[in-house]
């Protein structure tokens, strides 16, 4: 007993032995499988690595142009009625060829530019568009300048026989300098589209043709003058932008040039609702028929 042991006591240590390594191969894995969890949460906690920016080189600023558009209609309206005899003597507008389909020859000047500390380009295009007018008399082409009667956004359900639409747009680029940020260049274009009538029928009797003509006449003159308020507050625009002071931050600048461009279109559409007001939409300047 003493010398060796036997053969039962051999076979419980081996048993032991089998127990004993299963609970530290146990113990093992629980460990490996607790740190692999606590690698993955401190992986997903860790913030992902930033890209460096402008680590090596200086930021460039390249400057972005703003670009807007907004059409605003303005309109001449014709009423039946006859003017009155004490209006005084209008000038009937310039008229010189400017384009093949114009028949009117319509010219309206455009304003002098202004000075402006920063060059701002101006673009100006006035394009003429005719409607077909038929009837040999007066109350025969009424009808039909009644039928293709147009109307006013400003006054809903308002007829007129002619109209001219205008659109302003503006775009500029700033950047920062030592003054602040700065407007660099810009650029301000409006077009504008006038309607008229055009009598189409020959043989009319020569004076329903004369009234005719002399409507025509006045409400060309009308138009003009709606074209002549848009030139000018474009240009007033461009002189306001193009001599626009520098601000601390080119975030606040861009708010206040798109307020300035607001402003501007505002201004331009105002003057033309005006201009109808106190023209009655032509009325005192002599554009009526018959």
């Amino acid at each position: 007993m003493n010398a060796g042991l036997t053969k039962l006591q051999i076979a419980i240590l081996a048993i032991l032995f089998v127990c004993v390594c299963c609970e530290l191969t146990g113990m093992g894995l629980f460990v490996a499988s607790t740190f692999m969890d606590d690698a993955t949460q401190i992986a997903q906690i860790a913030p992902s690595p930033t890209p460096l920016r402008f680590a090596t080189f200086p930021p460039t600023y390249t400057p972005t142009p703003n670009v807007t558009k907004t059409p605003a209609p303005t309109n001449t309206r014709v009423v039946d009625t006859t003017p009155l005899s004490t209006l005084p003597a209008i000038v009937p507008p310039q008229r010189t060829p400017t384009t093949m389909t114009d028949p009117y020859k319509v010219v309206v000047p455009t304003p002098t530019a202004p000075t402006v500390a920063y060059p701002i380009g101006f673009n100006s295009t006035l394009k003429i568009v005719t409607y077909q007018v038929t009837g040999k008399t007066p109350n025969d082409i009424s009808k039909s300048l009644e039928a293709n009667a147009l109307s006013d956004p400003h006054e809903p359900g308002s007829r007129f026989y002619a109209l001219t639409k205008w659109q302003l747009s503006g775009n500029w680029a700033t950047k920062p300098s030592t003054r602040g940020c700065e407007v660099t260049s810009g650029e301000i274009s409006v077009v504008m589209t006038m309607t008229l009538p055009l009598l189409t029928t020959t043989g009319v009797p020569p004076d329903t043709l004369k009234k005719f003509n002399t409507f025509v006449d006045k409400t060309v003159l009308h138009e003009s003058g709606h074209v002549e308020l848009v030139l000018q507050g474009a240009r007033d625009y461009q002189r306001t932008l193009g001599n626009f002071a520098p601000v601390s931050d080119c975030e606040g600048l861009k708010a206040q040039l798109s307020n300035l461009y607001r402003r501007s279109f505002d201004t331009i559409d105002a003057v033309n609702v005006d201009y109808d007001v106190k023209t009655k939409h032509g009325l005192t300047q002599g554009a009526v028929f018959p």
